[in-house]
């Protein structure tokens, strides 16, 4: 079915470089007053974390005109462990709040880069036998918003990921009565500045479209825990992004280590989406990059290996832990005798 995307997945596309260079943004198309709302006070809240971000006026004039009724959400989706989660939870526990999403999107120029086609048609494919399985609808996007925005400077980590999600599911809004972002990091570990975030992610809705930050209650293991048991996820799940071939898990980075740890202690003694995955010596061996949310993970790794009669992966993730502390150690040192 064809349409027409309204003005705010370009409103949100734009806003972070207009804000890089300090111009308003002057709309060829109306929106709603509460997306003019809602995205001053999101602008607010970047440009205190940042001296290169202004906050500019959004000018827009003329009526928007009202969608029809609709039901259901749509959440970005890469066939991740976090978006897993959001679009499949509500079949693996149904007691658990259903975030009502029916659908998920793949967007083509984010994690892959646009000339990277046959690697984005085997991704995507995996992301759609994950949305099939649980009968969710599997749709897929292609853009270049995250090109214009690194040419203007945007940080994608800690600025632009998530209104460019928003962006891309707002292209949906004419079908859907929710847009979906799945978390990144739980309400213990909430990282700010970052480009997704539980407090600030709601500001990318509008008047008829309200934007759900999902799973922020949920720490990874928790999460793979809900999720581990389906087959497709065992198949198909794709956390990589560091390895050679990012259609598929390289088994040996941060996070195809730490997702097969919460595989382990979750029952699941090799999921196939890992191939050969990784020993014991490679947890020992994790670098965990300085990262207070990585280094809260693996604690969590150690106190759920013991409690789960696992001492050799106790063992491993604690070393990876000593090494962190003998390696900040180090860097102190060397501080102090530069002095």
């Amino acid at each position: 079915e064809s349409f027409l995307p309204s003005m705010r997945p370009f409103l949100l596309a734009f806003l972070l470089p207009a804000m890089r260079v300090g111009e308003d943004l002057v709309l060829s198309e109306p929106v709603d007053q509460i997306t003019i709302r809602n995205l001053t006070e999101w602008q607010q809240a970047y440009a205190t974390s940042s001296s290169e971000l202004k906050v500019v006026r959004i000018i827009s004039s003329g009526e928007v005109e009202a969608l029809p009724k609709r039901k259901g959400g749509i959440c970005a989706f890469s066939g991740g462990v976090d978006s897993c989660f959001t679009a499949m939870r509500d079949t693996s526990e149904p007691s658990m709040l259903d975030p009502g999403v029916q659908a998920g999107v793949m967007v083509h120029g984010f994690d892959i880069e646009l000339s990277d086609k046959d690697i984005f048609e085997r991704a995507w494919a995996g992301s759609r036998r994950l949305l099939d399985s649980v009968g969710k609808g599997a749709y897929r996007l292609t853009t270049n918003s995250r090109t214009i925005n690194k040419q203007a400077g945007v940080n994608w980590s800690k600025e632009s990921h998530g209104i460019l999600l928003a962006s891309a599911l707002s292209c949906y809004e004419s079908f859907f009565g929710e847009i979906v972002i799945p978390s990144t990091y739980s309400y213990t570990g909430i990282k700010f500045p970052w480009g997704s975030c539980p407090a600030t992610d709601y500001l990318f809705g509008s008047g008829e479209t309200p934007c759900w930050h999902d799973g922020a209650a949920f720490n990874k293991l928790s999460k793979v825990r809900t999720i581990c048991h389906h087959e497709a996820v065992q198949k198909d799940l794709r956390v990589c992004w560091e390895g050679e071939q990012i259609d598929r898990n390289c088994g040996v980075c941060f996070k195809c280590v730490a997702t097969q740890i919460c595989f382990w202690l979750s029952g699941v003694e090799r999921p196939a989406c890992f191939g050969d995955g990784c020993g014991l010596d490679r947890v020992a061996e994790t670098y965990l990059k300085k990262s207070p949310q990585n280094i809260a993970l693996f604690q969590l790794f150690e106190k759920e290996a013991r409690a789960c009669n696992m001492p050799e992966l106790a063992a491993a993730c604690a070393h990876a832990l000593g090494s962190q502390k003998s390696a900040r150690l180090k860097r102190n040192l060397r501080r102090v005798f530069r002095r």
